[in-house]
């Protein structure tokens, strides 16, 4: 079991710094095929072919590395910009109809300008989803009131609600879950997501994003 890991809410690209610890859980994974690969190759001597073979899982491991660590800091700054909107703080302050539209709507605007955003939420403070937006197909979806969930007993509610403002959580990779089912197709997925509070400083609950990994 991979540990979690929480980090101070980045000001900039700049500070952000990608957990050691969540990358060797995606490296894992690719080393161990390449390890059996070799051992199926050995004693039918395909040295060249074998060769081939981890030169070409490298290059997609390092390619993997590098686009979830874009993909997290992009995410992080997003959370950070999400948490200094005047509309979310008062959809904080005042979940009524017209205000959840409006936080709807900021929702709607990034998860469709950021194709690997998976789900954008508000679960306030209780572990039930406010406001979600999902990607579903080559749309961006809301959920309509009675389609949202109480996830209160999920570990990335519980985990992050213990943080400090400011503080993110990062966690290991996951499968989509709706209703107690796998989201289909299967993609792994990476959350991140940070507490909120209300203009009153009175914790309001977790703002978070999936990112499906590419």
């Amino acid at each position: 079991m991979v540990s979690h890991e929480k980090h101070a809410l980045p000001a900039n690209s700049q500070n952000l710094r990608f957990p050691v610890r969540q990358f060797l859980l995606l490296c894992i994974p690719v080393a161990v095929t390449i390890f059996a690969t070799a051992l199926a190759f050995k004693d039918l001597r395909f040295n060249a072919q074998l060769d081939q073979i981890i030169a070409t899982e490298q290059t997609h491991l390092n390619q993997l590395g590098g686009y979830v660590a874009a993909d997290v800091s992009t995410s992080l700054i997003h959370l950070r910009a999400l948490t200094q909107e005047a509309a979310v703080t008062t959809a904080l302050d005042s979940p009524n109809p017209r205000t959840l539209q409006e936080l709807q709507s900021i929702f709607l605007t990034m998860a469709n300008r950021n194709p690997t955003y998976q789900q954008i939420r508000w679960i306030d403070q209780t572990g039930v989803e406010r406001v979600r937006v999902t990607r579903e197909g080559g749309r961006v979806l809301a959920a309509e009131a009675e389609d949202l969930q109480d996830r209160s007993d999920r570990y990335y509610f519980t985990a992050t609600r213990g943080l400090l403002t400011g503080e993110v959580y990062i966690s290991h990779l996951d499968m989509n879950v709706e209703n107690y089912q796998v989201g289909m197709p299967v993609r792994p997925i990476l959350r991140v997501a940070t507490p909120v509070q209300g203009s009153n400083n009175r914790k309001r609950g977790i703002l978070i994003i999936n990112i499906t990994l590419r």
